[in-house]
């Protein structure tokens, strides 16, 4: 018997294996693919920002506010953005919500933003969103994959640029300790990034086993745990720049019923011999620090004397209650 048949019997078999295993694997990576456009259409879609960044990070800022109906807009937001208008002199300043604000500050802060209206944020991953902060948390960090740039919370008042060095590409992404030596973990009040950081993505992918039960563990404990297991992938500052006084009694104490902190001040050694260094930001606590912010107003800004009223007077020179 010829041997032909049996050897073209064997090659035809081994081209329609190959096929089949070609198949095979197009098929997992379209599933995949698919996977990958399932998980993202979880999450809010962002329309499309036109900026121009030299592959550092974009000096354009985003804050968010008004992902629940009917939000207050405050003396103290209009402080945040007026503040970090006139300090690092961005080319954008992006509000990201969903329900607008309404009120004279409101009114007044119109011409330092650009608004960015998003669809609501009730899941992330199919995971469940309650609280305002953790929606919040979504939509900053969708904003700075995309684009890149700075994250602010609303209640965060500039004071000095960032060194040239933020804006570098690397490592790209800058995040501040909270509590002493990082205590608490690093906070995503303030977050200074490229666009597309790894970071950023792997931070965003932590949330598919987010708990809506839990308040700080996605948003600052999980990041600093991120950032020990490979230090060298960002840049930590310590808390004194951002994040001090910190939201602890004392530090509340320290910033509205004394005059003893300088917010803005230049690095020094504190009494107990710890540096702390040039203050670029402060995040104000103010759903701890309350009773002294939510009837805040001009008059009593330039009327009390306090470390607070000081270091954010010169933010609302000229501007009527």
């Amino acid at each position: 018997m010829s041997k032909f048949p049996s050897l073209l019997h064997r090659a035809m078999f081994g081209t329609v294996l190959v096929m089949i295993l070609l198949v095979a694997s197009l098929w997992t990576e379209v599933r995949e693919a698919s996977s990958v456009v399932m998980e993202d259409a979880m999450l809010p879609q962002l329309p499309p920002i036109s900026t121009s960044h030299d592959d550092g990070v974009p000096n354009i800022i985003h804050f968010i506010h008004g992902l629940k109906p009917d939000p207050k807009f405050t003396l103290l937001h209009y402080i945040a953005i007026k503040s970090a208008f006139m300090v690092h002199k961005p080319e954008a300043i992006y509000f990201y919500h969903v329900y607008k604000p309404t009120g004279k500050w409101w009114d007044r802060s119109q011409k330092y933003i650009t608004l960015v209206q998003v669809q609501p944020v009730e899941s992330v991953f199919g995971n469940k969103l309650v609280e305002a902060a953790h929606m919040a948390d979504i939509v900053r960090m969708q904003a700075i994959l995309k684009y890149g740039g700075i994250y602010m919370d609303m209640d965060v008042i500039s004071f000095h640029p960032f060194p040239a060095e933020y804006y570098s590409k690397t490592p790209g992404l800058t995040l501040g300790e909270e509590g002493f030596g990082g205590a608490f973990g690093l906070c995503n009040a303030v977050i200074i990034a490229t666009p597309g950081h790894s970071f950023m993505t792997d931070w965003l992918n932590s949330y598919r086993d987010f708990q809506s039960t839990e308040w700080a563990e996605h948003s600052v404990h999980l990041p600093k745990k991120m950032w020990l297991e490979d230090p060298e992938r960002i840049r930590v500052v310590h808390h004194s720049r951002f994040f001090y006084p910190t939201w602890e009694p004392h530090g509340v104490q320290l910033a509205h019923n004394s005059t003893s902190w300088v917010f803005g001040g230049e690095s020094f050694v504190d009494g107990d011999g710890r540096r702390m260094y040039k203050q670029l930001l402060w995040h104000a606590w103010h759903h701890i620090a309350e009773e002294y912010l939510k009837d805040l107003t001009v008059a009593k800004i330039l009327e009390r004397q306090t470390s607070f009223t000081r270091g954010v007077a010169r933010f609302v020179e000229g501007e009527l209650d």
